[in-house]
């Protein structure tokens, strides 16, 4: 997954429908310009992208998700510098569960 799927994840997570206009107005850009990032025609600086990234920390259990939801968006942000470093699908779920499975992960 590159930054413009990782930017259209992001934007369709934290805005929902209408995301490009709602990130052009926070962010003080032309809807032109978002455009253009959400389909890949322009890079997206990175200074949005990063932005983005910050408001999806993960949320805790008094906020009424699932652990599994509240996870799921940082999971695939680890998962996608993990693909972009090389590594392919198979080796990534084969790590995750090997990890999951062992606990080595909970071992703080």
């Amino acid at each position: 997954m590159d930054d413009h799927e990782e930017f259209r994840r992001l934007c369709t997570t934290i805005y929902g429908y209408g995301a490009q206009s709602k990130v052009a107005r926070e962010f003080g850009w032309t809807f032109r310009s978002v455009h253009r990032w959400y389909h890949g025609k322009t890079s997206v600086p990175k200074e949005v992208l990063d932005a983005l990234r910050r408001k999806t920390e993960i949320a805790s259990p008094a906020s009424g998700v699932t652990c599994k939801d509240a996870i799921a968006l940082l999971f695939t942000r680890l998962v996608i510098r993990a693909m972009r470093a090389g590594w392919q699908e198979n080796q990534i779920r084969a790590a995750v569960i090997e990890l999951a499975s062992d606990g080595a992960a909970f071992d703080i």
